[in-house]
């Protein structure tokens, strides 16, 4: 009988990504909307370095840098910023701290402090109370809503300059030779069959001096491109 493998990665048995499908070896097209940067990903990592990089930017300009005024994009494919975050969260307040440290903790988007916790074992008819593991421990933490963290900072990017577009979800990275160009949107109003229906609209060049990809774990433009580039 053969012995079950010592530990199993559910990257092993994903089904193949098709690189081509999500590379196209060719520039944006004459059209296409021109940005300095462009994160594809609205959610907390996107806009978090979306809004580091305008206050670098800023920073830069007042102090008489020749940096530049930046053209800054943010690619959400919800319809409305948060939509796909999963919600309810402990969250550490330090990146919020660190990204805005003229706040206060009680201008962040959180519900409430940690006050208690306790760590529990569950039987069919009691429950003893455990040592708290110091990975659980959240004192000091706060309880908040990933959703409405997202909606909070995708206004202070705005406010920033960034333009911040939902419902643009990336089909495709444009990359021309060693590097990435841009991204081409998905086209929406198809049918069932793949052809154009009611409302559709066709898909956008995007071109970037820089592309950086905040999708997610398991984004497939991210890992095609690390397939693409030999990168495990």
């Amino acid at each position: 009988m053969p012995q079950p493998p010592a530990s199993v990665r559910p990257a092993a048995w994903q089904p193949a990504l098709s690189v081509d499908r999500f590379i196209v070896e060719e520039p944006p097209d004459a059209e296409a909307l021109p940005l300095d940067v462009v994160f594809v990903g609205g959610g907390p990592a996107g806009l978090a370095g979306a809004i580091q990089l305008a206050k670098l930017a800023q920073a830069d300009g007042e102090a008489g840098g020749d940096l530049g005024e930046l053209q800054i994009g943010v690619l959400e494919k919800a319809g409305e910023l948060g939509e796909h975050c999963l919600s309810g969260a402990v969250v550490n307040p330090r990146a919020f701290r660190e990204l805005f440290p003229e706040l206060t903790d009680g201008d962040f988007p959180f519900a409430r402090p940690v006050s208690r916790e306790a760590v529990y074992l569950l039987t069919g008819a009691r429950a003893f109370r455990l040592p708290t593991p110091p990975t659980m421990r959240n004192h000091g933490n706060f309880v908040g809503s990933i959703c409405e963290m997202v909606r909070w900072l995708g206004e202070r990017a705005e406010e920033l300059g960034v333009n911040v577009f939902p419902g643009f979800p990336v089909d495709s990275l444009l990359v021309e030779g060693t590097r990435i160009a841009g991204v081409r949107t998905t086209p929406a109003g198809l049918d069932r069959k793949g052809a154009p229906g009611a409302g559709y609209q066709p898909p956008m060049d995007i071109a970037a001096r820089i592309t950086v990809l905040a999708e997610g774990t398991r984004g497939p433009l991210t890992q095609a491109w690390l397939e693409r580039e030999g990168i495990g």
